[in-house]
């Protein structure tokens, strides 16, 4: 169970998941050791899953994002869900309720690729159809979770 002490760490490393352990423990007026100690146990129990860099894509040449919903045999879904974990360029793997049965993010170079991934994603056995969703703008994308 999170306190008000690890709700306010939570909310400082979801600002800047960089900031030293000494500037956080000035912020809550603690001692480093108890910021270093609970930041250790919600690692450990599974509050933070991981520490990440948040990357740009445009800015690495990845200029197309999409949504592809996906509609498949209901004895294949965990196969499919195996198949889909291994795309490099999918970041996002949900399973859904509703007409599709899995929804999935993809960030590509261009529409090469996106055309190459829809090839191989349509191969997988056990799916029966897609649709695709290519993104034109992004408004609002957010990491934070309101604590």
């Amino acid at each position: 169970m999170l306190d008000d002490t690890d709700k306010n760490i939570l909310r400082i490393l979801q600002e800047d998941g960089s900031i030293p352990l000494s500037k956080i423990a000035n912020k809550l007026n603690i001692g480093i050791a108890t910021v270093h100690r609970r930041i250790e146990r919600m690692k450990m129990e599974g509050v933070i899953k991981k520490n990440i860099v948040v990357v740009d894509p445009e800015k690495i040449g990845k200029n197309l994002s999409a949504f592809i919903e996906i509609k498949s045999l209901p004895k294949y879904e965990d196969d499919i869900l195996d198949i889909l974990s291994l795309f490099d360029d999918i970041l996002e793997i949900y399973w859904v309720t509703g007409d599709a049965d899995f929804i999935i993010k993809i960030i590509v170079g261009g529409i090469k690729e996106f055309t190459k991934i829809m090839e191989k994603i349509r191969k997988i056995e056990g799916i029966v159809d897609t649709r695709s969703f290519i993104i034109a703008k992004t408004e609002k994308e957010e990491y934070k979770i309101k604590i």
